[in-house]
């Protein structure tokens, strides 16, 4: 699955490119919805005492940009890739105008639920006891769940974009559940391809979103090829081709 990864990636990476670059200009109303959820948070949390609550206002930040129409745009961009396809902007545009309200209800319903499962994870940590600790893990368990349903969410609406909004969930939650060790892997790719995108400054802007995207489609391929969904093919290429492609 990397190699098929990263020699999807390598072949479309100028279309990549521009992907990312269009999502980080259309975004930027939703980056400062962001930014006012953040100070509001910051600003409760002086008041009330709650330090967490700065962390979580943050957090909810990032979930409300990065759940939003123009992530859906990328995920819209980069599904057909996984298969071989060359999808365009017209099309990828096409689409996500057509699920923006379920994309956006959808960003902002998995959003709310994970910042109040690591809400309440945060609060359960300061009873005393074994019940607080109990509590606490259960629910930073459920928001590990939800953040990869949420993962999941965008591209499983491009795969069937005739399903409803709890159809799409439902699914998402049973394949999550039916899939744990696969959907972890999926989780942990997304997270590592947006942490070099934010590590290296300018990745997060050039690459890592589209990078991200494309990690979520392979994901929900290879799950659904478990149940009988259509398989990857497999590329017949191999990384050295990455290195010296005068030699193939």
């Amino acid at each position: 699955m990397v190699r098929h990864f990263l020699l999807t990636l390598y072949d479309h990476l100028g279309r990549a490119v521009l992907y990312n670059l269009l999502w980080a200009v259309t975004v930027m109303p939703w980056i400062a919805v962001g930014s006012a959820v953040t100070w509001g948070a910051a600003s409760i949390s002086g008041m009330l005492g709650y330090s967490f609550l700065g962390s979580l206002g943050f957090l909810a930040a990032a979930g409300l940009i990065l759940f939003s129409p123009p992530t859906m745009f990328v995920v819209a961009a980069t599904h057909d890739w996984a298969h071989g396809g060359q999808a365009g902007l017209r099309e990828a545009w096409v689409l996500t105008r057509r699920l923006a309200w379920r994309t956006q209800a959808g960003g902002l319903l998995m959003t709310t639920v994970i910042t109040l499962l690591l809400g309440n994870a945060l609060f359960y940590q300061s009873w005393a006891g074994w019940l607080g600790l109990a509590l606490s893990g259960t629910m930073l368990w459920l928001a590990v769940a939800a953040t990869l349903m949420a993962l999941l969410l965008f591209p499983v609406l491009v795969d069937n974009p005739d399903v409803s909004m709890h159809q799409a969930l439902r699914q998402c939650v049973f394949l999550v559940l039916g899939n744990v060790r696969h959907a972890a892997v999926l989780g942990l790719a997304a997270g590592l391809c947006l942490i070099v995108g934010i590590a290296s400054g300018a990745g997060l802007v050039l690459g890592a979103v589209s990078a991200m995207a494309l990690v979520t489609n392979l994901g929900l391929t290879a799950i659904m090829q478990r149940h009988g969904g259509r398989p990857l093919e497999r590329d017949p290429r191999s990384l050295r081709d990455l290195l010296r492609p005068w030699q193939t």
